[in-house]
C-alpha cells in the first residue's frame, strides 16, 4: 500500500476505534506531535461528520415521503384509522 493509504488507514482506526488499541495509540501520538497530521486527523473527522449529516438528512427525506404515502393515499385508508384511533 502507498504510504498516504496506510496514513488514512490509521486515521480512520483511530476516529473509529477499530483495530489494535497499541496501534491506535501509537497514532494519536504521532499526531500530538506532528501539526501535519493532526490536521488530517481533523480534516478525515470533519469529513465523516459531514458524512453522518447527510447520510440523516437523507433518511429523514426517506421517511418522510414514506409517512406521505401512508397518511395521503387512499390505498392506506384502514391503516390510517387503525393509527389515528391509537390517538383518540
Amino acid at each position: 500500500m502507498r504510504t498516504s493509504l496506510i496514513e488514512i488507514e490509521q486515521i480512520e482506526n483511530l476516529l473509529l476505534r477499530r483495530g489494535d488499541l497499541s496501534n491506535r495509540l501509537v497514532t494519536e501520538a504521532k499526531a500530538l506531535s506532528n501539526p501535519e497530521l493532526r490536521k488530517k486527523v481533523q480534516l478525515q473527522s470533519t469529513t465523516y461528520d459531514l458524512v453522518n449529516l447527510y447520510g440523516r438528512g437523507k433518511l429523514r427525506e426517506e421517511i418522510k415521503a414514506v409517512e406521505h404515502q401512508l397518511f395521503n393515499t387512499s390505498k392506506y385508508r384502514m391503516f390510517q384509522n387503525r393509527i389515528r384511533s391509537l390517538f383518540k
